[in-house]
């Protein structure tokens, strides 16, 4: 099946996407704000105008994808329909991220996977191998990341850096400001919140926090939406969004320093990293990698069946083939709008019902007129 076709099948049979941010700090934007208001706003230009962005909630009937992981996301998965559910993973896995313990890789095994870097997808098939459900899906930083747009902002700070201080981040900022330079430090906050800071600032700065150096996507929306110019710590790309050949500036931990006053003493290398970058972006391909998830969930479903009659033939199942099977007809989607089957009607009985339903209510009548000209007797 060619992806046009899997994108008609899918809006056919979908009743609705839903896009999952769990937020705890509710109404104030938290981690997942901007990355779910991209991905949706990515999905509805495909086509899928039925697409929300929702918070602390899920409809049992709509595909839903879930942003993971939050503090607490045991619960959160308990709630959701397995039937209807694709995780997305946002944690950079085999680091130190204390997210990540407590059985969270192990569950991932159960569900399918949306994940914004190919390592990550790497280290889950290593892990759990071909029973392992995980596509990988870019980021695409757009109009959805800028909360606002009217904000009228004077560039005074040369550098901003927004996320949780460690000391290797640290010792950069220190270095930046022994140097001359106005550096703003943001945490904590996101989407709307963070849109003062990331428009006051002359470039953005990003300095990894674990050894994974995975391309952090997640900050680079709004930067990236809003004309920023970025700096980033060399990073490992994802092979569907491989940044180093944006117009984003990429430098060693020990050139951060030194890139950063490079590029905000040349106003001409700021306007034409802004350009390329802004250009990548638009280029950046969306619509495969998502067709291919739908495509990938639709040919699962499809197996099912085949493996359940094989199976018979072949004198039954061992308890892991049935684990999966179940695992795997758990997660189908829903038939066609056009093909489910009608509410069954409950039996009713009337006691006037039929030929013998009608000679039984007239011995029954005769009945109480005998009894009511007895007692006038």
């Amino acid at each position: 099946m060619d992806l046009k076709s899997v994108v008609q099948e899918a809006r056919d049979r979908l009743l609705g996407i839903d896009v999952v941010e769990d937020n705890p700090y509710a109404p104030q934007p938290y981690v997942f704000s901007e990355l779910a208001a991209c991905l949706c706003a990515s999905i509805r230009q495909l086509g899928f105008a039925d697409c929300k962005h929702v918070v602390n909630q899920v409809d049992q009937d709509r595909l839903a994808l879930v942003f993971m992981p939050n503090p607490g996301w045991e619960s959160l998965v308990s709630r959701l329909n397995p039937r209807l559910t694709v995780l997305i993973n946002l944690e950079q896995l085999g680091s130190e991220s204390a997210l990540i313990s407590n059985g969270y890789i192990d569950e991932l095994a159960r569900w399918p996977v949306l994940d914004y870097s190919s390592a990550n997808i790497e280290f889950l098939r290593q892990r759990h191998g071909a029973k392992q459900l995980a596509f990988e899906l870019p980021f695409v930083p757009g109009p959805a990341a800028i909360f606002r747009p009217a904000l009228a902002v004077e560039k005074s700070v040369d550098v901003l850096f927004f996320g949780t201080l460690s000391d290797r981040r640290s010792l950069i900022i220190e270095q930046l400001r022994a140097a001359g330079l106005s550096v703003e430090v943001v945490a904590g906050a996101y989407a709307w919140e963070l849109s003062p800071a990331v428009m006051r600032a002359r470039m953005v700065l990003h300095i990894h926090y674990y050894a994974t150096k995975l391309f952090p996507i997640s900050r680079m929306l709004q930067p990236v939406a809003n004309g920023v110019p970025v700096v980033c710590e060399t990073s490992v790309h994802a092979a569907l969004s491989d940044w180093s050949s944006s117009g984003m500036v990429f430098a060693d931990y020990e050139e951060l320093v030194a890139t950063c006053q490079a590029l905000l003493h040349s106003p001409h290398r700021q306007l034409d990293a802004v350009q390329r970058t802004l250009r990548f972006a638009r280029h950046l391909d969306f619509e495969t990698p998502f067709m291919a998830l739908l495509q990938g969930l639709s040919q699962r479903d499809a197996q099912t069946p085949a493996k359940v009659c094989a199976a018979a033939a072949g004198g039954g199942l061992s308890h892991e083939e049935i684990d999966t099977i179940l695992r795997l007809e758990a997660t189908q989607l829903p038939p066609p709008a056009d093909t489910r089957p009608a509410p069954i009607a409950l039996a009713q009985r009337r006691p006037n019902d039929g030929r013998f339903g009608r000679i039984g209510m007239l011995i029954y009548l005769a009945f109480v007129l005998f009894s009511l000209w007895q007692t006038l007797k």
